[in-house]
């Protein structure tokens, strides 16, 4: 998978392998982010196409102990569903190869994991929703 990053008109990173090796060399490049922000738009290929992303990184610590970074994926082919996952090396195991997984795989992934849902419910970025009996997080847009 190749991951291209625009970040203004000029500057391009092309990142090779899954999400999760995309956190850490952003958050070298960036200092002293004190609130949640959306950094840059990106495009993954997959499956031969350009699919939209919004990469967003939350830095809330001065001594860099909690990084997250949630990548919003508008995969237009997945019945216009929008996916955000959430990356942290914790999780890393989950995410691994999940653009080879289809939406079904990826929420059953993160619906059998407490710790993803006790990490999503306390920091407010999602809420479960049942629908015909079947369960899945449903993710607010982040707007700034």
């Amino acid at each position: 998978m190749k991951v291209k990053i625009k970040k203004g008109k000029k500057e391009k990173w092309y990142i090779e392998d899954y999400l999760f090796p995309i956190a850490y060399p952003l958050i070298k490049k960036i200092h002293n982010i004190k609130e949640e922000k959306i950094i840059h738009h990106a495009y993954i290929e997959y499956q031969g196409k350009n699919v939209e992303c919004d990469v967003a990184i939350i830095y809330r610590s001065s001594r860099n102990t909690r990084k997250l970074l949630i990548i919003e994926l508008k995969e237009h082919d997945l019945d216009k569903l929008i996916i955000q996952l959430i990356v942290r090396r914790k999780f890393a195991n989950l995410i691994y190869g999940v653009i080879n997984k289809s939406y079904d795989v990826i929420m059953n992934s993160l619906l059998s994991n407490r710790l993803v849902l006790n990490y999503v419910s306390n920091m407010g970025l999602g809420l479960i929703a049942i629908e015909n009996n079947k369960a899945r997080i449903v993710f607010p847009s982040i707007e700034r």
